[in-house]
C-alpha cells in the first residue's frame, strides 16, 4: 500500500469518527500499539477488565496502524479479549496496513496464545 493510499484510509476513518460525533455518538481513536500497550500495562497492574470496560464505552472504537508495527507477545490475545467484549456492543473500525494479511496474523497469534 502506498503512503498516499494509507493516508487516505486514515483520513477516511477520521472523517467517519467526526461524522459519528456529529451524530451524537462517542468515539475513541487509538493506534493498535497504544491500545495493546494500555491493555498490557493494565493486565500487569491487575486492572485488565476495568481497562477493557473503558474501551467498550465508546459507541465507535477506531484502531489505526494495524500491521504497522509488530505486536508484542500476548498482545493478540489482549486485542482478541477486547474485540470479544465489544462484540454486539459497539462498532469498531480497524485500519490495517495491507502488508500480507496483518489482521489474519494478529488473530492467529491471539488464538495460539489462548
Amino acid at each position: 500500500m502506498s503512503a498516499a493510499n494509507w493516508k487516505t484510509g486514515a483520513l477516511k476513518n477520521t472523517a467517519l469518527g467526526v461524522e459519528a460525533v456529529k451524530a451524537g455518538k462517542s468515539v475513541y481513536f487509538t493506534t493498535l500499539a497504544d491500545l495493546i500497550g494500555s491493555l498490557a500495562r493494565s493486565e500487569r497492574e491487575g486492572r485488565l477488565q476495568e481497562r477493557i470496560r473503558f474501551f467498550c464505552r465508546p459507541s465507535l472504537l477506531i484502531v489505526d496502524e494495524i500491521g504497522y508495527l509488530l505486536v508484542v507477545q500476548g498482545g493478540g490475545n489482549l486485542f482478541f479479549q477486547l474485540v470479544n467484549a465489544r462484540y454486539e456492543r459497539g462498532a469498531m473500525i480497524l485500519h490495517a496496513e495491507s502488508r500480507g494479511n496483518s489482521i489474519v496474523r494478529l488473530c492467529r497469534g491471539a488464538c495460539s496464545n489462548i
